[in-house]
């Protein structure tokens, strides 16, 4: 990818895909392509506070966006709000069996990213995609969103990636684990066969 003609700016990796240990291992990359990468973080589990938060990492190499070889990096964590269902259960799950009392830990920050010459760009984690209220901030101050997702309702998503579109009137895109699929860009476009950029549409996907 680093050598190809279509080398990308931005890559996505869907929620809860990349294991902890490996960050090292992932900002290495990310510095070496040049790339900014939004990606989907395993758990982070505190033993001693018995918390559990659900994080993504976006990683920007010190030369982005520049002819110049990058050879550093800055990484943030980006939060999730809301536990999706199967969360609550899993954590539920995992504290009866083990006699612990782990607790979901909310990151009720909205993050504003500035891309610079691509715009700005708001966030979102899976579950976090339903809150309306993250909408009507971002409406007016973001040429895109993005979404990392381990979605199964596939179709819901999509309904509420094109009303997004045309409620905050930017790009959405959403980057969903490929055994459930459906990975899309949407853009709202006045004519409508060009608002969908790209569709990875079917269940066990690349």
């Amino acid at each position: 990818m680093n050598n190809h003609h279509t080398k990308p700016d931005i890559i996505v990796i869907p929620e809860l895909t990349i294991p902890n240990p490996y960050i090292r291992g992932l900002e290495k990359l990310a510095t070496e392509t040049n790339c900014v990468v939004f990606a989907g973080l395993d758990w982070q589990k505190n033993y001693i506070n018995q918390q559990i938060r659900n994080n993504a990492i976006m990683i920007v190499p010190n030369h982005w966006n520049t002819n110049l070889k990058s050879f550093s990096c800055t990484a943030t964590l980006l939060g999730k709000k809301y536990p999706a269902n199967l969360e609550k259960s899993s954590i539920e799950e995992y504290n009866n069996t083990n006699k612990t009392h782990f607790e979901f830990i909310s990151d009720d920050n909205m993050y504003l990213i500035d891309a610079k010459e691509f715009g700005k760009i708001g966030f979102a984690i899976c579950a976090d995609f339903y809150d309306i209220e993250r909408f009507m901030i971002y409406k007016g101050r973001v040429q895109h969103i993005i979404i990392l997702a381990l979605n199964q309702d596939t179709n819901s998503f999509f309904a509420i990636s094109e009303a997004v579109s045309r409620l905050v009137m930017c790009n959405v895109v959403i980057c969903n684990t490929g055994f459930f699929g459906d990975s899309l860009a949407f853009s709202p476009y006045k004519t409508d066969f060009k608002r969908m950029i790209y569709r990875n549409q079917g269940a066990n996907l690349f």
